[in-house]
């Protein structure tokens, strides 16, 4: 990955898996494009890849990202994935809370209580952004609840 993402080139040495999906968790992909397939096998190979959906299906229901056909070169580029236009959203997302992703979206920022049916969040916390958006839909305000320790 770190080769194929061009990670390695900003780094004297060749980083190692972890530090390379440390590096990546939270970038975007927004096109991929295979530059040529070449398939010397006979029968056709389909590839699957970790960041890309398998949106190519065979006729019994295996899902690949790209099929190279038996024994043929491609030497045109393929588009694989392009974003969907809601992408915008993921990068308002991105700029608006950089700190969350899936990963530590219930963690970051989050106080537990223990023995208790509610938590605290931080006034950074996605949800609060929602809920101070949308005061006047909910009839009250978040920004009049007092802070915890400045938070």
């Amino acid at each position: 990955m770190s080769h194929v993402f061009g990670i390695s080139n900003i780094f004297e040495s060749t980083p190692n898996v972890g530090f390379t999906t440390a590096v990546l968790a939270n970038s975007v992909l927004h096109r991929m494009t295979v530059l040529g397939t070449k398939n010397d096998f006979p029968p056709n190979l389909g590839v699957t890849m970790a960041c890309v959906p398998s949106e190519e299906t065979t006729k019994i229901d295996h899902k690949y990202a790209l099929i190279t056909i038996a024994s043929t070169h491609q030497p045109n580029p393929t588009v694989v994935f392009e974003a969907e236009a809601s992408s915008n959203e993921n990068l308002t997302w991105r700029n608006k809370f950089p700190t969350y992703n899936s990963a530590n979206l219930d963690s970051e920022g989050v106080l537990q209580v223990a023995g208790q049916p509610y938590l605290f969040v931080s006034q950074s916390y996605p949800v609060i952004a929602l809920l101070r958006d949308n005061a006047e839909h909910l009839n009250t305000d978040i920004l009049q609840q007092p802070l915890i320790d400045g938070e």
